[in-house]
């Protein structure tokens, strides 16, 4: 076997095979092989075979693989966008999503956006991508990019909401405890309170004195705790809403004595 005339390899019929790496520097070239015969007690040289090319080029720089939002954790309720991104000046042909090392999306560089509900049991994990090039006619794929690791977590559970004193109707003019009781072995950062689904100032420990005097007719309450996991804020499932119904005139004092 020949490499641009120069002899690289001698062998027997029976190992006619050469193997080549192309991460040497010397790989690019043409190469050719002669056999010979022996004839009479000579031995004589074939003719060269054709010519064939191999031309080695660097595999394309890695992507960049951008998760949106970038959070360190998701709830089953969200979704998450996966893009990947070829170098500057770079025409990519395609590009390719892998999940744990698994492709899961291949489509054309316009289209380089994927989705990905963390409500599905898989959306937990390692991703990556790659893009491919055609170079002398061949598709050459991309060094792989860094891994982005996607977390899912359920939702904080609801926390309950009650009301000391408990009446079906209260006299206008009332104080009422809101107590708001997080699930047993949950660590809130914070406790927010909701009247008629607008938030009311946070409550650091779930409690809350609230007077009749300012609901008209009713009003709905509710509660929802924040929890720190893997270094985000999550709110938890909005606790049920309890409704304050009021009835008859605003209760007056004064010096501290009920006036008629």
């Amino acid at each position: 076997i020949y490499q641009e005339k120069k002899k690289i390899h001698e062998g027997d019929p029976l190992h006619s095979i050469y193997a080549i790496s192309a991460s040497s520097e010397k790989a690019s070239g043409k190469y050719a092989c002669k056999y010979w015969v022996e004839i009479n007690g000579r031995n004589i040289s074939s003719s060269q075979s054709d010519y064939v090319t191999v031309i080695v080029t660097e595999t394309p720089e890695a992507p960049s693989i951008i998760l949106t939002p970038s959070y360190t954790v998701y709830t089953k309720e969200e979704s998450f966008t996966l893009t990947c991104s070829p170098p500057n000046g770079i025409s990519a042909k395609g590009i390719q999503i892998y999940q744990e090392k698994k492709k899961i999306h291949e489509g054309d560089p316009l289209h380089s956006i994927y989705a990905i509900s963390a409500s599905s049991e898989k959306a937990s994990g390692k991703y990556a991508c790659k893009y491919w090039v055609e170079i002398n006619g061949r598709n050459i794929s991309s060094s792989q990019s860094d891994y982005v690791t996607v977390i899912v977590t359920d939702t904080p559970l609801a926390p309950l909401l009650s009301l000391i004193p408990m009446h079906p109707v209260y006299i206008r003019g009332e104080s009422i405890k809101l107590t708001c009781t997080t699930p047993l072995g949950s660590t809130p950062n914070r406790i927010d309170f909701y009247k008629d689904k607008q938030k009311i100032e946070p409550q650091q420990y779930g409690i809350m004195n609230i007077s009749t005097a300012d609901i008209t007719d009713s009003a709905k309450y509710s509660c929802q705790y924040i929890k720190n996991i893997l270094g985000r804020n999550i709110h938890s499932i909005p606790s049920d809403e309890v409704t304050i119904k009021t009835v008859g005139k605003k209760l007056m004092y004064s010096n501290g004595v009920l006036r008629n």
